[in-house]
């Protein structure tokens, strides 16, 4: 589910099997530390209380009682979420340097990772306006990433907002059929790093007018 931190608008990413079923937990906002209180509806339809939760409570006098999954503060890791991220999924050293170079010259905070479960984790952990993917990746060739397999089963409402971006040396730079054969917004070949950042940029734009319009329709026609 997502949830929004009243005092930073922090947006935050929290695996649904983390929140118990027809109740609330309150979580400390892992950017400004401010306690929201979040939970699934109720099963009669009623939604919880979305009132943050003020104040720190006293410390306890004696030994702390377990807590149950799903109600603490671990659900997050300890990346803070501030609605411009990158994730960066290179298969060597030096394309993720090439690639973090990129994403921060666009103004996003990037965050590299090194193999297939930690990347999962994040997605499911955080929200990335960017993910950037390369072939060979944990050793894994594109047609068979975990990653694109997770992000293909993920809700068009949350997928349409990632922008991804994947990386061969087979691919001829912005071929739009190969991106919609990939599922992916744009592909790239590594002998044309050099004008990624502009590429990028510009295919961006473009995808942000399609979905203007897009959401337009879906707003006119009461779909929203």
């Amino acid at each position: 589910m997502e949830t929004i931190c009243e005092s930073c608008n922090t947006k935050l990413m929290i695996p649904d099997h983390k929140v118990p079923q027809g109740g609330k937990f309150s979580i400390s906002c892992p950017k400004c530390k401010h306690r929201i209180s979040v939970g699934h509806p109720k099963p009669d339809g009623s939604s919880p209380s979305a009132a943050p939760v003020t104040g720190t409570p006293p410390p306890l006098k004696g030994p702390p009682s377990p807590v149950p999954e799903g109600d603490s503060d671990s659900i997050f890791d300890s990346l803070e979420v501030d609605g411009t991220l990158a994730l960066i999924m290179a298969r060597d050293p030096d394309q993720t340097a090439i690639l973090v170079k990129c994403a921060e010259a666009l103004g996003y905070r990037p965050v590299p990772t090194s193999n297939t479960r930690d990347a999962v984790g994040k997605i499911r952990l955080h929200h990335f306006d960017l993910l950037m993917l390369s072939e060979g990746f944990d050793n894994h060739e594109l047609q068979n990433s975990p990653i694109l397999d997770h992000l293909n089963h993920l809700s068009m409402s949350i997928r349409r907002k990632m922008f991804l971006v994947l990386v061969s040396d087979a691919f001829r730079t912005a071929d739009n059929m190969m991106a919609f054969a990939m599922s992916a917004n744009l592909v790239v070949n590594p002998n044309n790093f050099d004008k990624l950042s502009t590429i990028l940029q510009r295919t961006q734009k473009e995808n942000r007018l399609f979905y203007k319009v897009f959401l337009d329709v879906l707003e006119e026609t009461g779909k929203a």
